[in-house]
């Protein structure tokens, strides 16, 4: 089922709940590397390109919504359209680890499409959906003080 056929027929106003979709990535990355060994598991650059993957995907739902492509009931989710540069620039590193990052997130299943337009441009991306928290409507400012231990 397509997360958007989930709301209401009019589509309110929602967006990407971050610090949500970062608990979700959380327990995902608990889950798979449970059985995994070392060299196999997700570790803190793997979820920190996702972590930086997510804020801009928020952002990308924002404009989408905004825009009004988002109107219909069952529309899929827009892709992330990025670039090995920009994620580089924005995780201080080089954009040979951002490739290796991404390979590691696809393996995982946290990435689960690629659209490559070749190595000048950007690709296009879709996360998956357990990972991405959508709130129907806005939720308060500071929802995240209930979450702290």
């Amino acid at each position: 089922m397509n997360t958007l056929e989930l709301l209401s027929p009019e589509l309110p106003a929602f967006h990407l709940h971050l610090y949500r979709s970062k608990a979700l990535l959380e327990k995902f990355v608990d889950r798979y590397n449970a059985d995994k060994q070392l060299r196999e598991r997700l570790r803190l650059n793997h979820i920190a390109l996702m972590n930086k993957l997510l804020e801009i995907y928020q952002t990308v739902l924002e404009y989408n919504v905004a825009n009004g492509k988002l109107s219909r009931r069952g529309a899929p989710l827009p892709y992330l359209s990025t670039n090995n540069i920009q994620l580089a620039k924005g995780m201080l590193c080089r954009t040979r680890t951002i490739q290796n990052l991404r390979q590691r997130l696809s393996e995982a299943g946290l990435i689960t499409e690629e659209v490559w337009h070749g190595s000048k441009a950007n690709y296009k991306l879709r996360l998956n959906p357990g990972v991405l928290y959508l709130a129907s409507r806005p939720e308060p400012e500071h929802d995240w003080q209930n979450y702290i231990d």
